[in-house]
């Protein structure tokens, strides 16, 4: 982490700069919202995305069935990993 100066996106690996700026600057992450790639179960939704993007581009079906289906999916990758 410090060879790339960002801050870890685990809760409670801190402490990792000697410096007071950057040490402030790593306190104001527990006040930052979860990023969209940080939620449970992203790693199982993440593949998800694509094949109903595509199909939604190449007019494979309704695209609110297949959205739909993606967000039911997404959802359960969600409640699975909470």
């Amino acid at each position: 982490m410090k060879a790339t100066g960002n801050f870890s996106a685990q809760k409670g690996v801190k402490g990792l700069y000697d410096n007071e700026e950057l040490k402030f600057a790593e306190g104001l992450s527990d006040h930052f919202g979860a990023y969209y790639n940080t939620i449970p179960g992203y790693a199982k939704m993440r593949p998800l995305w694509f094949p109903m993007l595509q199909g939604v581009l190449s007019g494979q079906g309704d695209v609110k069935e297949l959205v739909d289906s993606y967000v039911e999916q997404a959802q359960a990758t969600y409640e699975e990993a909470k």
